[in-house]
């Protein structure tokens, strides 16, 4: 593994936790841009509040007027001004959908989603501002994120730490949902459980991925950055390191 990321495009970090408790990190704690990864820590945060009873999942939701765009499919439809907050939940997490994070970061609430990391130990991740807020990032007020802490979030999940045993399950449904699968999926066997999260930036790639085989399970994350080339992104290059460490990990669960 050490050898893969060594060679690979840009400053890559690893983290890796299984249900054995095996632990590997490679520059696991580098702060990094959260990207679309703060999106986990975003649905859980809501389940929560579903499991609470805060938070109906058929409750009805406003979405922004004005749409941030950027990943998903809302910014193309502004003639749908409401969903109900499961369907924000799967388009969130299954499609990346920005503006449906912000109409859900709206009814959880930021201070929600910090409060949750805070509680579990995930000191390293920070939900500071709305998905494509420019501005906000420009003032220094960014979503920030490490690979260790994705990883925990994943293993804190997977063994029923975060949520509810319903929670939990519509939580690993939406992971599972996932339609971007080019990273640390890419080169699953097809038979092997899989949920994953990505995130991308211009010269940035992230994602955490969960495997399960029976009882068995890894929690693998990885951020990549510095992946311009005279201002042009070169995001996928890193992309066959993702997969074929995401297969290493997955290979250890055995067959």
């Amino acid at each position: 593994m050490r050898a893969a990321v060594q060679v690979a495009p840009g400053r890559v970090s690893v983290a890796v936790l299984d249900h054995r408790g095996g632990r590997v990190e490679l520059d696991a704690h580098r702060p990094v841009p959260s990207a679309s990864t703060i999106k986990v820590a975003i649905l859980v945060a809501a389940l929560a509040a579903v499991s609470r009873g805060d938070l109906r999942l058929d409750q009805p939701v406003d979405l922004p007027v004005t749409r941030v765009g950027g990943s998903g499919a809302l910014s193309l439809t502004p003639s749908v001004t409401t969903l109900p907050l499961e369907e924000l939940l799967a388009l969130m997490v299954a499609l990346s959908d920005n503006d449906a994070t912000n109409a859900v970061i709206d009814v959880v609430g930021i201070t929600a989603v910090q409060d949750l990391l805070e509680r579990h130990g995930l000191s390293g991740t920070r939900l500071q501002r709305h998905l494509m807020d420019l501005e906000a990032a420009a003032r220094g007020r960014d979503n920030l994120t490490c690979a260790a802490d994705l990883t925990r979030l994943l293993a804190l999940l997977v063994t029923g730490d975060l949520l509810p045993p319903v929670g939990t399950d519509h939580a690993l449904n939406l992971l599972a949902s996932q339609q971007h699968v080019s990273g640390l999926p890419g080169a699953l066997p097809p038979e092997l459980w899989h949920g994953n999260k990505t995130g991308e930036l211009v010269g940035l790639r992230h994602d955490m991925a969960l495997f399960r085989r029976g009882e068995r399970w890894a929690a693998v994350a990885m951020t990549a950055t510095g992946l311009t080339v005279e201002g042009v992104d070169h995001g996928a290059t890193v992309l066959p390191t993702f997969a074929a460490i995401g297969a290493a990990v997955a290979g250890s669960l055995g067959g």
